[in-house]
């Protein structure tokens, strides 16, 4: 368990590595990036 760093949520989060973005996320915050990096 650790700290989203989008959301701050106190939570099991994954490292995440995208386009010179990286850090630790949990799956919602996951998922919405990955819907952001979709859009562009």
């Amino acid at each position: 368990m650790m700290k989203c760093e989008r959301c701050d949520s106190d939570t099991r989060v994954e490292r995440y590595d995208v386009d010179g973005f990286t850090g630790y996320l949990c799956d919602e915050c996951r998922d919405k990036w990955d819907k952001i990096q979709a859009s562009e």
